[in-house]
């Protein structure tokens, strides 16, 4: 058995340290490790929430994030901002169904965590305690903060004790987190790490808005860096007033979420019954019958159709 010293250190004997299990475990394959920490980092309004209130949804489900597979469990999303824009797109991810796994923690005052008082802290553990989530999101880390990033210790305690929350409640933190447009560039260095939140951190998904100067006309790209020896692609995604839409190395190619999938199956279980069906009374009648919008059917439609 390893011996330990002090909170982080381990003394290992001969082969004791190749012996341990060293596959990694994931509440979201590549994205967020099982009982490990992931940053969601952008400039403000690009879209963090929608695409983590997607995550959540798919996460509390069991199904898959694009095409990464999760770990079904129940996750607590702590929503500290903004809660009015938080429950639209928690409607939108849904469909209005939300998932008895998926657990809303809105809190009106700062949820405090990098001070010497415990309170924020205390209070989070024991939602944690008693939702027993697989996953934690906190959108967003400004408002469990008092002294910002740059005050390196009090970093330090925000980042010791959600370590300690980590370990004592067994589950995994994706963290939100809205940066300057210079402060992006340093925490999605891969060669870097410069800035102590980012070697902290085990995954870091950076999300920008692509260059409008692409033909291809992505509308955000996430960059992930990994600090744990794992290297995930780089993905393109659009966020619409639809869904999320994903793109994985070939452009063209496109693995369709939410309701655009659910449409696809729908348009295609019509065109078995009647394969010289009239699409634009299919969609309106579907559309009603469903409560999916006209638009995502008719986006489905370009990939059933005959």
């Amino acid at each position: 058995m390893a011996k330990k010293y002090g909170n982080g250190g381990y003394l290992y004997e001969g082969d004791e340290l190749m012996k341990m299990q060293s596959d990694q475990e994931w509440v979201c394959r590549n994205w967020i490790p099982r009982t490990g920490r992931t940053l969601l980092i952008a400039q403000s309004k690009v879209g963090k929430t929608k695409l983590a209130v997607f995550i959540a949804d798919k996460v509390a489900r069991g199904e898959d994030v694009f095409n990464f597979d999760t770990e079904k469990g129940v996750v607590l999303y702590a929503a500290l901002e903004r809660w009015n824009d938080f429950r639209e797109k928690l409607r939108d991810a849904t469909g209005g169904k939300v998932p008895s796994n998926l657990k809303t923690l809105e809190y009106t005052e700062p949820l405090v965590l990098d001070s010497d008082d415990d309170k924020g802290f205390n209070i989070l553990k024991q939602v944690i305690f008693d939702v027993k989530p697989v996953l934690v999101i906190l959108d967003s880390k400004f408002r469990t903060t008092a002294k910002g990033d740059n005050d390196e210790p009090a970093t330090i305690i925000w980042t010791n004790r959600i370590n300690k929350l980590i370990k004592d409640c067994d589950c995994a933190f994706l963290i939100l987190h809205h940066v300057p447009k210079t402060k992006y560039k340093q925490l999605v260095d891969r060669a870097a790490g410069t800035s102590y939140l980012s070697r902290w951190a085990d995954v870091i998904i950076g999300m920008k808005r692509a260059d409008e100067k692409d033909k291809r006309n992505p509308d955000r790209i996430l960059e992930f860096v990994s600090n744990s020896g794992y290297e995930p692609d780089d993905i393109t995604v659009e966020i619409t007033d639809v869904g999320i839409v994903e793109t994985i190395i070939d452009p063209l190619q496109l693995l369709q979420t939410a309701k655009v999938l659910d449409a696809v199956d729908l348009l295609k279980n019509a065109l078995q019954k009647d394969c010289k069906l009239k699409p634009s009374k299919t969609i309106r009648e579907l559309s009603k019958l469903h409560k999916i919008s006209e638009r995502t059917f008719w986006e489905a439609w370009k990939y059933v159709k005959p």
